[in-house]
């Protein structure tokens, strides 16, 4: 399964020696290049640098089609976007519409 995160649960899991999860349970992970520059800013700390640098299954990835991102960016609030990863991941979102979706959208 591929599925795409942002900085939080990354930086998070890394801090707490976990984020071997992440590929244990989705197995590739795509971000964005905006959250792989978080990810490896210093202000994220030598173990998030550190981590994020040795995961091999992430990938980094840009968006496609831009025009899109663009339109969502208008439709949706701050917080429907922030909850997107919630329902994707409790099940709410088919994941195979949304990984489609990704295939489609990230180059």
């Amino acid at each position: 399964m591929t599925i795409v995160s942002n900085t939080s649960p990354i930086s998070n899991l890394a801090k707490v020696g976990q984020l071997n999860l992440m590929p244990q349970l989705y197995g590739t992970i795509l971000i964005p290049p905006a959250v792989y520059a978080e990810l490896l800013d210093s202000r994220a700390g030598e173990t998030v640098i550190t981590a994020v640098q040795n995961a091999d299954w992430l990938e980094v990835r840009r968006v496609q089609n831009q025009s899109l991102v663009n339109d969502l960016r208008t439709r949706l609030t701050l917080p429907s976007l922030k909850g997107r990863g919630f329902f994707i991941h409790r099940g709410f979102v088919r994941q195979q519409d949304f990984s489609n979706w990704i295939r489609g959208n990230l180059s």
